[in-house]
């Protein structure tokens, strides 16, 4: 080959080449070279609120880019960003050229004076307020001003309610007004839960708001808001609504707009509750009852004097149910004031306590019973399992008519339910739980009422010990068996032989220790004898 031919056979190979370590050469010039937020291809804003703006440097929002390329090129470098800045909400900026980005953060406020960024390398800027307050008049800066928050409407439970359509303006740092853009509407008609009636509110409460509700097709209210309390729900319904709300526009506040709505509620008729008995002695326990209650968790309860116990609500068909006990170990008041809340219903109801005197009781057992069934570590193990045992109770309410008497057995009361029994060995004084019967040994013990066996078992201080669950966590606790006849899970009906009396654990005398709780709370058995548990049901 001559040396011609070799000279343009290597250039042509050199030229078959000088395309691919082009594109390497400029690939890595770009790899390696910072994007300038001067020449962007787009940006990204994202707001404190989490709002995102994508803008495009050829397309509409371009002035923005623009913008933010002369806030970058004008800033004054600053040693460090000011301390009551640090920590603050900011405006995420980033800049996006071919395959790479950086971001920004833009520490913008509606005071044009005290506007900073902080560039990809952390060095500190300060805005010239002129540019800042070309950027805190745009519809992007709409985070700054609380009011470009478009007010919410809400159900009583705090679910909110979509507008169909809505217009939104709010002031700017200029005073001019700007809308609010990328406003959320639905166009469904969907169905909202309003318990108690019909209740929902706007965060900010419109000037005007008209108001149609339709029951089925037919129009049954046509007026403002204030007068919808006329609707008649005192049976639960499905109804439609239709409303206009109006903000107009005052030079005294930062916003206007007006919106509509369309959905539908699914509303429950007010809460009403009731006392099965209006007066109690001390130790004695109510029923408190409700109706149009979907939600038993939304029950709120308080009372004055307070009781120092929250009632537990069951739903028994379309009532709810609670106990309520009035300990005899509260300071003594004549009166209780109620107060119940559910959804818009909020009602006192009084309960009279009539005076009563508690009585003594001299024990005289045997020091070597007490100290082998009556020590800290007795009463600390049954306490135990009466917490675990009162955590809860069963929803099913067993209990029916009156409960039983052992008196009407001719057995005999040794010591009733709140007395200060003294323990002669000892000279301990404490306040008897329970109703002591005294009987022979061997006796059948039936339950005082229906119920299911939750507890058989033997402690040091009860001996061998039956509890049965009535239903709504009412309780009652036979000790000192001789035997136990049931096993837990059973059911029981009144009557039923469950053991036999007998002397085991702290006893001093053959018979039974009956007791009776409503949650971790000794109540008397006393008025279950005359009358059973007296629950409020529609006449």
């Amino acid at each position: 080959m001559n040396v011609k031919k070799l000279i343009i056979s290597i250039l042509c190979v050199v030229a078959l080449f000088i395309p691919t370590y082009l594109a390497i050469g400029s690939y890595a010039l770009n790899k390696d070279a910072p994007v300038s937020s001067k020449s962007v291809d787009r940006m990204e804003i994202a707001d404190p609120n989490g709002d995102v703006f994508k803008l495009a440097a050829s397309e509409a929002g371009n002035d923005i880019v623009s913008l933010f390329s002369e806030i970058n090129k004008d800033a004054v470098k600053r040693d460090e960003l000011p301390a009551q800045l640090v920590g603050t909400p900011f405006y995420k900026v980033t800049y996006i050229t071919g395959k790479k980005s950086v971001d920004y953060k833009y520490y913008f406020s509606a005071d044009a004076q005290n506007c900073y960024y902080v560039d990809d390398m952390g060095a500190v800027y300060q805005i010239r307020s002129e540019q800042a307050a070309k950027f805190v008049s745009t519809p992007y800066a709409m985070a700054l001003y609380a009011d470009s928050t478009v007010p919410a409407l809400t159900t009583m439970s705090g679910e909110a309610i979509s507008p169909a359509s809505i217009a939104w303006n709010y002031r700017a740092a200029d005073g001019k007004f700007i809308a609010r853009s990328g406003l959320e509407t639905v166009s469904d008609v969907r169905a909202y839960a309003m318990d108690g009636g019909i209740s929902f509110a706007f965060s900010i409460v419109p000037d005007a708001l008209a108001v149609k509700v339709y029951d089925g097709g037919t129009l049954i209210y046509d007026g403002s808001y204030d007068q919808i309390g006329t609707i008649d729900v005192s049976e639960s319904k499905t109804l439609s609504f239709e409303l206009d709300a109006n903000w107009y526009e005052d030079n005294a506040r930062g916003y206007y707009g007006q919106a509509s709505y369309a959905f539908k509620a699914d509303v429950v008729a007010p809460a009403e509750f009731y006392l099965g008995r209006s007066e109690v002695e001390p130790g004695d326990f109510v029923v408190l009852s409700g109706i149009n209650v979907a939600d038993i968790s939304k029950i709120s309860f308080s009372s004055e004097p307070a009781i120092n116990y929250t009632p537990v609500f069951y739903a028994d068909g379309k009532y709810v149910h609670a106990l309520i006990p009035i300990s005899y170990d509260l300071e003594y008041s004549p009166a209780y004031t109620f107060t119940v809340s559910y959804g818009i219903t909020k009602q006192t109801i009084n309960l009279s306590v009539k005076e009563k005197t508690f009585g003594t009781h001299s024990y005289d057992i045997s020091a070597t019973l007490v100290n082998a069934h009556r020590n800290q570590a007795s009463l600390d193990e049954f306490n135990k399992l009466a917490a675990e045992l009162c955590k809860t109770g069963d929803a099913t309410r067993y209990f029916e008519g009156k409960f039983i008497d052992y008196e009407d057995l001719k057995w005999s009361i040794i010591t009733g339910i709140g007395r200060y029994r003294t323990i002669n060995a000892t000279g301990e004084v404490y306040r008897h739980q329970g109703v002591d019967f005294y009987t022979h040994t061997g006796v059948d013990v039936g339950a005082i009422n229906n119920g299911r066996v939750i507890y058989t078992g033997t402690t040091s201080l009860t001996g061998k010990l039956v509890v049965i669950e009535h239903g709504y966590g009412l309780k009652t606790w036979y000790a000192h068996l001789s035997e136990v006849s049931v096993n837990v899970g059973d059911t029981v009906t009144t009557g039923q032989a469950i053991g036999k009396t007998g002397t085991t654990g702290f006893a001093m005398y053959s018979g039974v220790h009956l007791g009776m709780t409503v949650g971790n709370v000794p109540v008397s058995p006393y008025k279950t004898w005359e009358s059973g548990v007296e629950i409020y049901f529609e006449k």
